[in-house]
């Protein structure tokens, strides 16, 4: 029979030769953790102001199409609450871009938000000519606006915005058409992904912001 020093030794080769492996995932860990640049205050602050616009018109969009497919009697005051969550996606850029380019992202921001509106009314109607005449305008919009933010700051790539804009245009359509038909879970996950999408677009906004402007970061 085996001493209880042998047993106690046998026990601990495992961990022995376990523990090269484990201090080189510690040191792969700390030089990722090294190499990722700090996050300033500034820049949360910034991430937080842009995720939380880009929330509000996807959360204010998403009870649009409620509204106004239901027919129910809030739609005036649910419309006017989404054209100012446009005005919120605009504050969140003011303090990087003053007048006049301020005043013209504002401008694109609420033209973003009545294309989505007048596709919704679209869809409500049940007039197909209208809603693909209001889809293609829809599209339309949604590469102007990206095309004016890049002339607003080359840090925001058009394919990678244009990209973002039509997946988040996507994933509210597919709101509209569920319910229109009624299909309440293929709903519910084009909300979920909506938001998903409204959220990379907010970032990928902060992001362009935090390159062009690197002073205002520090």
């Amino acid at each position: 029979m085996k001493s209880d020093k042998e047993k106690v030794m046998n026990a601990r080769r495992p961990v022995t030769r376990l523990l090269p492996v484990v201090l080189s995932l510690v040191a792969i860990a700390s030089t990722v953790l090294a190499q990722r640049p700090t996050m300033t205050i500034s820049e949360v602050q910034l991430r937080m102001a842009m995720r939380a616009a880009w929330e509000a018109d996807a959360r204010w969009t998403r009870m649009y199409i409620v509204s106004s497919l239901a027919g129910l009697t809030d739609i005036n005051r649910v419309n006017s609450r989404l054209l100012e969550s446009a005005d919120e996606v605009a504050d969140a850029l003011r303090p990087y871009y003053r007048y006049p380019v301020a005043v013209s992202l504002a401008k694109q921001f609420k033209r973003h938000v009545l294309l989505t509106v007048a596709l919704v009314t679209a869809a409500r109607n049940g007039d197909s000519l209208q809603t693909a005449a209001a889809t293609a305008n829809w599209s339309a919009g949604s590469d102007s606006l990206a095309q004016f933010l890049v002339r607003t700051n080359p840090n925001w790539p058009s394919d990678k915005l244009g990209d973002l804009l039509h997946a988040y245009q996507d994933r509210t359509w597919r709101q509209i058409a569920a319910r229109t038909r009624q299909d309440w879970f293929a709903d519910v996950v084009a909300c979920d992904q909506a938001d998903v999408e409204a959220r990379a677009i907010a970032d990928a906004l902060s992001a362009g912001i935090v390159k062009q402007f690197p002073d205002k970061f520090k």
